[in-house]
């Protein structure tokens, strides 16, 4: 029950983030176009070559960046500029009726109101996963040796691990993600917890991100 439950829960988080992603991309680009062309009155054909030159740019600098680099990673905010450039590309190159429409306060208020329902969704399913995987009974307590940083990380990903219900202990692996430490004794860790298998034949499914904070002193 709790595994089907898991699955629906992932599956209403994609959705919502899918739209999510979509939306911010509409809102940026709409938000610039109405700026410059409503407000500051630069015309559509200026906007249309500033954007598609910009676009031209990113995208180099992104194939560029990924090729001399092995393990690059692009960044989601990266694709966030690319997918609003290229709207405004778009919209720029319709003409009349169907640029007014497309460009209209209602009609765009309309097409951005899933955003709201897309961060609701995603905060809930966040939450419901969160409830399904972790033993509400469990509290953090991290214990090991912290003479190294890999000791630490290793104390930190055993007290996650031991806060997993036991239903899901030998379906999800933690890995590490972002470490800090400073001079007086503060750490931080953020790690994901990732399903190993899930359906579709996925592997390494990302089900949520944990951090834990604590003093070394």
């Amino acid at each position: 029950m709790k595994n089907n439950k898991l699955m629906f829960m992932l599956l209403m988080k994609w959705f919502a983030e899918s739209i999510y992603f979509l939306e911010i991309i509409f809102i940026t680009a709409t938000s610039v176009l109405l700026l410059a062309n409503n407000i500051l009155n630069v015309s559509t054909k200026t906007i249309h070559i500033v954007a598609l030159v910009l676009l031209v740019v990113y995208v180099c600098i992104g194939l560029l960046l990924a090729n001399r680099k092995n393990k690059f990673t692009m960044s989601v905010n990266y694709f966030k500029l690319i997918g609003a450039l290229a709207y405004i590309v778009l919209i720029t190159t319709l003409k009349g009726i169907v640029f007014d429409i497309l460009t209209h306060p209602l009609v765009t208020l309309a097409i951005a109101l899933p955003y709201v329902v897309a961060i609701a969704l995603r905060n809930f399913s966040k939450g419901q996963i969160n409830k399904i995987i972790f033993d509400d009974r469990h509290n953090a307590n991290i214990r090991g040796r912290f003479d190294a940083v890999d000791n630490i990380k290793e104390s930190m990903r055993s007290s996650i691990a031991s806060s997993i219900s036991h239903e899901f202990k030998g379906l999800t692996e933690i890995r590490d993600e972002k470490f800090r430490q400073d001079t007086e004794g503060n750490v931080a860790g953020m790690f994901k917890v990732l399903l190993k298998s899930g359906f579709w034949g996925l592997k390494h499914i990302p089900l949520t991100k944990v951090t834990l904070t604590f003093n070394l002193e």
